[in-house]
């Protein structure tokens, strides 16, 4: 199938790339189309058919999202590499990484001088001490017990209430469009530490919440001058010792940013609107509570709760009768219930959360920096940690696991942080969602300085939707 062939078809069926087809001809409507087609799909070694075309503007649309980005880079292999910029992971995590450092890596491409450090962190830090008296009262009305994500969402858009000013709809000025504003770069850097900052307080104050604390807008306790994440802990009421901030400050580094995963595509999809960055990063952190993305944090507890309640059904079955606080850090204990449910995501009954990637094949290169990162605490006493040593050891040496390659990934141990810091299992997509928007502020600065299109694909119709008789369908 040729371009031109292509280009015909295109027309036919009125899918319409407007700026996309312009700015790529060359990579994908060249003379290699046909190539380059057939070695990414296998609809398209078929003659052309309106599924090849399908599969072409989702190929299309995969380059204009993923293709030219400086970033980030992961890759496949026995053994996954990240990068972001020009370093790798296991050289950024090794260094004294700040999240200032990392934040300014990624946004601005290089790791920061003292001087351009210590004005990130200014910055930073009055965003944190900017009275939210709005965000405060909304997070105040919620139940104590309501999901932490439901409160955090709601937050930021009271936050977003309160400056109206930064809202280019609400302003009628259309303040991040490159074709519109000369300025556009200068808001666009002036907003993204405003915007981490309105995040993180939306995150303590949430945590205060829930936890009974009092949220009040006047925080004297907060040091202009210190560490972002350092008054980030002091605002969730954490007192904690050095050798457990650089183990926050490594967890953070770790889940900084991870290439165009669903909830960046729903950011930048919002953005590429003209919206601002903080009803974006809403939409974005809805999109990555699901299950099956950032949820998966919350899902793997749930999991481990769950061979935990079986055991004690096993054990009552057997009539076993434990004295006194359980023993542990004895594997067997919970062997038979991991065993169960190992079986169980073998049958498609269930699945194992914590492992596989889809883009790591042999294995998450963060997986191990966490499991080093928790060296730092004593989980002696807990039954979760215990069980989830057992589940990675089980599933680790089974075949059916082994031979599909799939490995433990970062999700399995990076909640334990969080929760080895004294936070409950509630705020470990929270928490982690303060790192992942380093990465998010960075695509949408690199993404607007190409004065993108609006994302607005196309479908094709693929026949009458069947018809159903509502007179004979039981509601």
């Amino acid at each position: 199938m040729a371009a031109l062939s292509l280009q015909r078809h295109l027309r036919q069926w009125k899918i319409r790339l407007p700026r996309l087809q312009e700015a790529y001809s060359a990579t994908i409507l060249g003379s290699e189309t046909q190539l380059w087609l057939r070695q990414r799909c296998n609809i398209c070694k078929s003659v052309p058919s309106r599924n090849a075309l399908v599969c072409f503007i989702s190929k299309a649309l995969q380059a204009h999202d993923l293709s030219l980005t400086e970033l980030h880079d992961a890759r496949n292999g026995k053994t996954g590499t990240l990068r972001y910029r020009d370093y790798g992971i296991l050289d950024l995590f090794r260094r004294d990484i700040q999240y200032e450092d990392s934040l300014y890596l990624l946004v601005w491409g290089a790791l920061p001088s003292s001087a351009q450090k210590a004005g990130l962190r200014a910055k930073l830090n009055a965003g944190l001490m900017e009275t939210q008296e709005t965000m405060l009262k909304v997070i105040g009305s919620f139940p104590r017990e309501a999901p932490p994500m439901t409160i955090i969402l709601a937050a930021l858009n009271a936050y977003n209430s309160s400056q109206p000013q930064t809202i280019p709809a609400a302003s009628q000025r259309n303040s991040y469009d490159p074709g519109s504003n000369p300025s556009y770069l200068n808001e666009i850097e002036a907003a993204i530490p405003r915007t981490l900052a309105a995040l993180a307080v939306a995150v303590a104050q949430t945590h205060r919440h829930s936890s009974t604390l009092s949220t009040s807008a006047i925080r004297p306790q907060l040091d202009p001058q210190g560490p972002f994440l350092g008054n980030v802990t002091r605002l969730l009421d954490l007192q904690l010792p050095p050798r457990k901030e650089k183990a926050l400050e490594r967890t953070i580094l770790l889940y900084a940013d991870h290439g165009m995963s669903n909830a960046t595509f729903v950011f930048l999809n919002a953005v590429s609107a003209r919206g601002d960055p903080v009803t974006a990063l809403v939409a974005a952190l809805a999109s990555g509570w699901g299950a099956v993305h950032g949820g998966a944090t919350e899902m793997v507890w749930g999991m481990l709760e769950g061979v935990k309640a079986r055991t004690e059904e096993i054990e009552i079955e057997k009539g076993i009768k434990r004295a006194g606080k359980p023993k542990i850090r004895d594997p067997g204990r919970w062997r038979e219930a991991v065993q169960e449910l190992i079986e169980k995501v073998k049958r498609g009954e269930d699945r194992l959360w914590g492992f596989g990637h889809r883009i790591y094949q042999g294995g998450d290169p963060r997986a191990h920096l966490m499991k080093e990162v928790l060296d730092e605490f004593d989980f002696s006493d807990n039954a979760m940690f215990e069980i989830a040593t057992e589940v990675e050891k089980v599933a680790s040496a089974d075949a059916h696991f082994r031979a599909k390659g799939v490995a433990m990934n970062v999700d399995l141990w990076g909640g334990f942080v969080f929760v080895g810091l004294g936070l409950p299992p509630g705020m470990i997509l929270p928490l982690a969602s303060i790192a992942r928007g380093q990465g998010k502020m960075a695509r949408w600065r690199e993404f607007m300085m190409r004065n993108p299109p609006i994302f607005r694909p196309q479908q094709l119709s693929t026949g009458l939707v069947p018809t159903v008789n509502h007179s004979t369908t039981k509601l």
